[in-house]
């Protein structure tokens, strides 16, 4: 993922728990020959999206780090802000966050899942 360029973010609001967010990319399939491809990095079941995106850059916004936070305080929040239903996400929930070598942006995500999906 990494070097991948951000083409688009989109919401899908839904109103319950199957709200999503699609990043869509420029994939790197191959670091050697650089052939890339169009593919979705799609987040389901979110809880939480913060992004801090800085935009007037020049060129092509390339994610310098994708991972998985562990030991996350947003989704201590996240449990905080829903207590209804804390219980149920208990374990469900993971915290991802991108952050872009270009613009130094960065994509907070608290979701109960993320796949990518070739197009």
């Amino acid at each position: 993922m990494h070097d991948s360029v951000i083409m688009e973010l989109r919401v899908a609001r839904q109103g319950d728990t199957s709200d999503a967010v699609d990043i869509r990319l420029k994939y790197i399939d191959d670091y050697d020959t650089m052939e890339t491809s169009c593919r979705i990095l799609r987040f389901s079941g979110c809880y939480k999206l913060h992004c801090d995106i800085n935009f007037g850059v020049d060129s092509p916004d390339s994610i310098l780090k994708a991972e998985r936070v562990e030991s996350s305080e947003l989704i201590q929040k996240v449990k905080m802000k829903f207590p209804m239903i804390r219980e149920q996400l208990s374990s469900a929930l993971n915290h991802y966050r991108i952050e872009t070598s270009t613009s130094g942006s960065t994509i907070d995500l608290v979701a109960k899942q993320v796949e990518l999906i070739s197009l």
